[in-house]
């Protein structure tokens, strides 16, 4: 994974260093994977998302050790998905996409709903009837 949003280096700093309370995701709540044809800026703007016309959604991850099995490694520590990660078939073509970011909403785009994004490592073009997916361990998560 590129980069966390800066919202979420803050909040894991004052989380740690400071016990202050956060409102990071628990396990009880969802991740909402997203998906952009365009370049997500560290500040988590910059998102354009596929249309919900041509049968866009995020995908939906319990967050759970189920599907996010505990941390490997140290120096970097590595977390991945343990099943695959699948979007909506598309109706209409959804464009080039070449990023992907973690949200806990399942439509809002504001910032502070960013929590971390990468680019693809290969962009893809998602047309009518293809579905797009991320196989398990395709996603990587790395803290140094």
């Amino acid at each position: 994974m590129s980069s966390f949003n800066q919202t979420l280096e803050r909040m894991i700093l004052d989380h740690v260093w400071g016990g202050q309370a956060t409102s990071l995701p628990s396990a009880v709540d969802d991740w909402y994977i997203g998906l952009s044809t365009t370049t997500i800026n560290n500040d988590g703007t910059g998102i354009t998302e596929p249309s919900a016309l041509d049968g866009y959604a995020r995908a939906t991850v319990l967050n759970s050790p189920a599907e996010w099995p505990a941390a490997t490694g140290g120096g970097p520590s590595t977390k991945q998905n343990a099943n695959e990660i699948s979007f909506p078939m598309a109706t209409g073509s959804w464009g080039t996409v070449t990023h992907f970011f973690f949200s806990d909403s399942p439509t809002l785009t504001a910032a502070a709903n960013i929590f971390a994004f990468a680019a693809l490592d290969v962009p893809r073009t998602i047309e009518a009837n293809d579905t797009a997916s991320f196989a398990p361990s395709a996603i990587t998560i790395t803290l140094d």
